[in-house]
């Protein structure tokens, strides 16, 4: 009777159930993972401002505490639910579309995406609200009559009062116990691993119960068994909703042993295979999980390949030693982990830093400081190299700060991290002088600090000695075949470059490769013996795959070396003014003019217009060009454009005095601006009525002509013959 009571409770109606909203962000995507349990059926529909999702069956309360934990608000502005019907609204912040699927029960996943939807997609159908009856159009239910209660109190014979109810006490302990139950199978439904029956079956007739079928209740946790989904701690998925390798999966530190390593490598290594020589599990999980303590990634390898055991983290572990070994490689088993705040963060970040996921820092820094000393000297440069790179210095400093805390010294390549943490806080006169006294020492680190202050000074922009480029090149014969071997051969081939001699440089490029840092060391430095002899390129070569900055400068030389077809073929799409401006400089010096015009477009820049200036006189046109170069601000350009256009008119308004007063002769009509002609003109009286009078005033407006055309004559130099 006790379990029937039970299951009649849990039949009943139940409140409101939680939905947790978890978050990611991703590579043209932001994608939102919904976890409701009791999720029988769902709808996504367009709104105004974006989604309306709608959960079936209804009365759920979501959980958006940490819905922008990782998120930013550039696609989902915002996320709430609807008061009055219980929807959750997606409201956009950019140009995207939804995609909504149920990965597993009770799993939905929606992801925001760029661009335009589908043309069939169905999310992007309109949401309608669920009808609501007009108040007219509800009738109420007929009810029958009810009789009025009969009157038949008599103060004679007055009835004794009925006997109070008994309430049925219960055991306290079985209250608590039910309560409990309640609980756990309340969680269990929730995270799918319960499912509640609608109605209790009826006991079927003569049934006897066996040993063997009698109900039988476990204590405590199931092994391999967490119904707790909805009280996972956060950050414990990764993007695409694989669980995150917990902490105790990945502690190295606690796999060593408290004996030297002269004392464990023996007993560790020992015993490795029993009976009938078949191998240990258990041994050789200790084994390899001592050799991955150490750093030996390579020996816990061996140790896999020469004893076949199965072992579920085998996939790990081997992960593990190609990382410690520096090999290059993206294992699937921490894929998407560097998102996790457990240790998983930090081995996903070693294996692939070009991932493009967003690292956990804080759980990077939280299981490097907890790695073994040996460990943090041999990983901490790697580490802090790939946060240098991604420009996060300050996590950077708190990797050498967490390796400047352990005991003994940190050792040269330890110190190569230091002198390249100074040149990227500004220091690079410290960090030079740092690499180079380290370059110059016999050992490992030599090698690492010789690249390191090569790769500085290029980058700075700085001249590579002679003597760098030849130890760079003794050290690529020496490594030829190895893994920095492209590494070695590029910082030779751009040192060489660096110190002057950069067709030698271009020499050492195999066919078909590119160096995009070569080809602007050859813009901003080179000859233009080495500009001519490498930019200058066939009519049925293909161009180099280069930033347009540096074509752009590549085209702009040539273009002032006078080489305007050589230019022209280094011009890409108009991308933005400069190109407009740069294309139009080109074929100029190709006379092409209306190419010119074209290429400037509309573009209303002082520049633009002295270039649509110099195009108009290509094609003749003197008017246009006098007008553009006044906009330009250029006063003599326009000049000499009304000139060779004759506008005497405007020459007259000009500043010249002498081509003013040139210009005022030859004008067809006097205008008030216009310099007078004649002394009586100038001094206001009118045109004289006889023969004499007029023939003064020819020779005085002749004389004043003589006067402005000998002025004129004086200030504008004689061609040459």
């Amino acid at each position: 009777m006790r379990w029937l009571a039970l299951l009649l409770l849990l039949a009943s109606p139940a409140a409101a159930r939680d939905a947790a909203l978890r978050s990611g962000e991703h590579s043209g995507f932001t994608r939102v993972v919904v976890e409701d349990p009791g999720l029988e059926q769902w709808q996504l529909r367009r709104s105004a401002d974006g989604y309306i999702l709608r959960i079936t069956p209804g009365d759920v309360r979501f959980d958006l505490r940490r819905i922008y934990d990782k998120i930013r608000r550039n696609r989902l502005a915002a996320i709430s639910p609807d008061p009055e019907t219980g929807n959750l609204n997606l409201r956009l912040g950019c140009r995207c579309h939804a995609r909504a699927q149920e990965i597993r029960p009770g799993v939905l996943v929606i992801d925001l995406t760029d661009g335009p939807p589908p043309a069939d997609s169905p999310f992007e159908i309109a949401y309608q609200p669920d009808p609501v009856p007009a108040v007219a159009d509800v009738t109420p239910a007929p009810q029958p009559p009810v009789p009025p209660p009969v009157y038949d109190y008599n103060w004679r014979e007055p009835k004794p009062p009925a006997p109070a109810a008994e309430l049925p006490l219960e055991d306290p302990a079985l209250s608590l116990m039910r309560q409990s139950l309640l609980e756990q199978l309340s969680r269990g439904a929730a995270a799918g691993a319960v499912e509640i029956a609608p109605s209790v079956p009826p006991p079927e007739a003569d049934s006897i119960e066996t040993p063997g079928s009698l109900p039988q209740v476990r204590i405590g946790e199931t092994p391999g068994f967490a119904p707790q989904t909805s009280e996972r701690p956060p950050d414990q998925l990764t993007g695409s909703g694989v669980d995150c390798i917990a902490d105790d999966r990945l502690d190295l530190g606690s796999w060593g042993t408290d004996s030297s390593v002269a004392e464990s490598i023996s007993t560790v290594t020992g015993g490795l295979t029993g009976e009938f020589d078949r191998p240990d599990p258990e041994a050789v999980r200790r084994a390899v999980r001592y050799a991955l303590h150490l750093g030996f990634g390579a020996e816990a390898q061996q140790i896999l390949r020469s004893f076949a055991v199965e072992d579920a983290e085998r996939p790990l572990w081997e992960a593990l030693a190609a990382i410690l070994d520096g090999e290059a490689g993206a294992p699937e088993v921490l894929r998407g982990m560097a998102t996790c705040d457990t240790a998983a963060a930090l081995w996903a970040v070693l294996a692939n830093p070009a991932s493009g996921d967003p690292p956990q820092v804080a759980a990077i820094q939280r299981a490097f400081s907890a790695l073994p000393p040996h460990l943090r000297r041999h990983l901490g440069p790697r580490l802090a190299q790939i946060f240098l790179d991604s420009g996060d210095i300050a996590t950077a400093r708190g990797l050498r700060d967490a390796i400047a805390r352990a005991p003994g010294a940190p050792g040269p390549q330890v110190a190569i991290m230091q002198a390249k943490l100074e040149i990227a806080e500004g220091d690079a006169e410290a960090g030079e002088q740092a690499l180079t006294i380290l370059a110059a020492e016999a050992g490992p680190a030599g090698p690492e600090a010789l690249l390191a202050m090569a790769e500085q000074q290029i980058s700075a922009g700085a001249e590579v000695s002679p003597q760098t480029v030849t130890a760079l090149a003794a050290l690529l014969k020496e490594n030829r075949g190895a893994a920095d071997e492209r590494r070695i051969e590029s910082a030779h081939r751009r040192a060489l470059a660096a110190s002057g001699e950069i067709d030698a440089a271009f020499a050492l490029l195999a066919p078909g490769a590119e160096d995009a840092l070569l080809w602007q060391m050859l813009a901003d430095r080179g000859g233009d013996g080495s500009l001519l002899s490498l930019a200058v390129l066939p009519e049925d070569a293909a161009l180099p795959d280069l930033p347009v900055a540096v074509r752009r400068k590549i085209a702009t030389r040539l273009s002032d070396l006078g080489l305007a077809p050589a230019a022209a073929r280094w011009l890409g799409p108009a991308g933005s003014e400069a190109d407009q401006l740069l294309a139009a400089r080109v074929a100029l010096k190709q006379k092409d003019g209306q190419a010119a015009l074209q290429s400037l477009g509309d573009l209303g820049s002082a520049e633009a217009a002295a270039l649509r200036g110099q195009a108009a006189l290509q094609l003749g046109d003197m008017a246009t060009a006098a007008t553009a170069f006044g906009e330009a601000g250029d006063s003599l350009g326009q000049l000499r454009a009304s000139r060779r256009a004759e506008d005497w008119l405007a020459i007259a308004r000009t500043d010249d005095e002498a081509w003013k007063a040139a210009a005022g002769l030859l004008a067809p009509e006097q205008d008030p601006a216009l310099p007078v002609a004649s002394p009586d003109a100038a001094a206001g009286t009118t045109e004289p009525a006889g023969p004499l009078a007029r023939g003064r005033a020819v020779l005085a407006g002749s004389a004043a002509a003589r006067e402005a055309l000998a002025a004129l004559l004086q200030q504008v130099p004689a061609a040459a013959p």
